[in-house]
């Protein structure tokens, strides 16, 4: 009696074990990105193969890679067959939304540093010009004076007495001029630009919280009648 009651468990262990082997088919993932992805199935276990055996039959997976959106979706496994499943895991709100702040943060780079320190250089080129103008101008006009006061010709004493230092004292006041107002422009252009750098340099950057991967994350932990469950995401049913 025994002996038969151990052969016919024996079959049952058998049969069943068959009939599971037959019952199994296999899913093959083909996930953008390529990379980096993971998935919860059927709400209890995390997982990143690119391939899996189930039990033939409906199975809910949850995919998710970072920067990326979750994509809740059911997909059918069919007996002995292998499927190839192709996911696509759009860009997250948040993410996009870093990107932009990205852009802004790079055009108001150029706007409030780039821009002000190119003015600035251009503003300092053009005092620079303006004082080597006026130092000519006061070199030559104190070389004027050292001549006439040290010259013994008297038709060269009276050109520099009527025309040359009359003319030269004049050139003299406009190049001063030039350089002071050029000055003035330099120091304005100079503190506006410092009042823009220093501005943005308060301005805090961009940060990227992946709320998904948060949401992702916590799947496998919040209980439910069905095992898990998460409050938001896009469902796809794959057949």
């Amino acid at each position: 009696m025994r002996i038969r009651v151990a052969v016919w468990i024996f079959a049952q262990i058998v049969f069943v074990a068959t009939t599971t082997a037959q019952a199994a088919g296999k899913l093959r993932f083909i996930v953008d990105p390529g990379s980096g992805y993971s998935f919860v199935l059927d709400h209890q276990y995390r997982m990143q193969q690119r391939e899996v055996d189930l039990i033939a039959g409906p199975h809910h997976f949850t995919f998710w890679a970072p920067e990326r959106r979750m994509i809740d979706t059911t997909i059918n496994v069919v007996e002995g067959r292998t499927r190839e499943i192709t996911i696509l895991l759009p860009y997250s709100d948040e993410y996009r939304k870093y990107e932009r702040d990205l852009r802004d943060l790079k055009k108001q780079t150029w706007l409030n540093v780039a821009l002000p320190s190119v003015l600035t250089i251009g503003a300092g080129v053009l005092m620079g010009s303006g004082y080597r103008k006026y130092k000519n101008a006061h070199d030559q006009l104190e070389a004027d004076e050292q001549a006439y006061r040290s010259g013994s010709d008297p038709l060269r004493i009276a050109q520099l007495k009527d025309v040359l230092i009359p003319s030269h004292k004049s050139e003299l006041a406009d190049k001063r001029g030039v350089f002071y107002l050029t000055t003035g422009v330099f120091a304005a252009v100079a503190a506006g630009s410092a009042y823009m750098i220093i501005r943005h340099a308060k301005r805090p950057a961009p940060s990227f919280r992946d709320a998904e991967k948060v949401r992702f994350d916590g799947l496998v932990w919040v209980p439910s009648s069905g095992g898990g469950y998460f409050m938001t995401g896009l469902h796809i049913d794959l057949r």
